[in-house]
């Protein structure tokens, strides 16, 4: 990935301002997300939807399961010009934190993808979001993996770079393992329902090999730089994996 250097940052003073832009901003389907998901919500809010790629995804998925969606709301800061998606749900113009704020609408499905990484103050964020879930409703969140190994070694080397995307996207505030990711939501008054990885596949060689080794008895062990690290069957896809992937609900639900 490319590294951004110094002279090359061009950010607002303030993250998240309103705009508009004619360049093409989407959001991949997410798969993985949906796999997920152990609920039919009926209603879903999408924070961070861009063209609503992933949020028709989601009504599709999920009427070829038999679920009728009948309310689909996407929020960005960005509206994209002549977007024919907006036809096909309600887009709210908003940052994430003001539309939080601001909303009285309960929904069954709340997607966080790639988005809370990006807010200057999740906690509050996320739980005043607990307040926009329907009894029974899920939230899917997704984040990137700072336990992955090619990051670790990043920070123990020195050489961790911003760059255009990725982890180390100039753009993220806040990084997040699986233990201080379920923090949080405990936090927001939320429980980790279920929970996943989504590969980092430029590490598939390196999985398949200490798959091997686990599988025979072996350990293997990574160095990274001046540290060293012990792979087990119970921090391999930690090492390896470049997302982390829940579904959560409210206590009790």
């Amino acid at each position: 990935m490319p590294r951004i250097s110094m002279g090359m940052i061009r950010l607002s003073r303030s993250y998240g301002e309103l705009g508009e832009t004619e360049a093409r901003y989407n959001v991949k389907p997410r798969a993985d997300l949906l796999e997920l998901l152990d609920s039919k919500p009926t209603s879903i809010l999408e924070l961070g939807c861009a063209d609503g790629t992933n949020l028709l995804f989601f009504k599709e998925g999920l009427g070829t399961a038999g679920v009728s969606v009948q309310r689909l709301v996407g929020v960005d800061s960005q509206r994209i010009r002549r977007c024919a998606n907006y036809d096909a749900f309600d887009f709210v113009h908003s940052t994430v934190e003001n539309f939080v704020d601001r909303c009285g609408e309960r929904f069954d499905l709340i997607i966080l993808s790639d988005i809370v990484e990006h807010l200057y103050n999740p906690w509050h964020t996320v739980r005043a979001l607990r307040e926009n879930l329907h009894t029974g409703a899920r939230l899917l969140v997704s984040v990137p993996n700072l336990q992955n190994i090619r990051y670790l070694s990043a920070v123990v080397s020195g050489q961790f770079h911003y760059e255009e995307s990725g982890l180390m996207d100039i753009t993220h505030i806040r990084f997040f393992s699986a233990e201080t990711l379920t923090a949080l939501l405990n936090h927001a008054g939320l429980v980790v329902r279920r929970s996943g990885y989504r590969p980092d596949l430029s590490l598939s060689n390196d999985l398949a090999q200490w798959r091997r080794f686990l599988a025979t008895g072996d350990r293997p062990v990574v160095s990274v730089g001046s540290c060293t690290i012990a792979v087990s069957q119970q921090n391999i896809d930690l090492l390896t994996a470049q997302q982390l992937l829940v579904c959560a609900s409210k206590e009790g639900d």
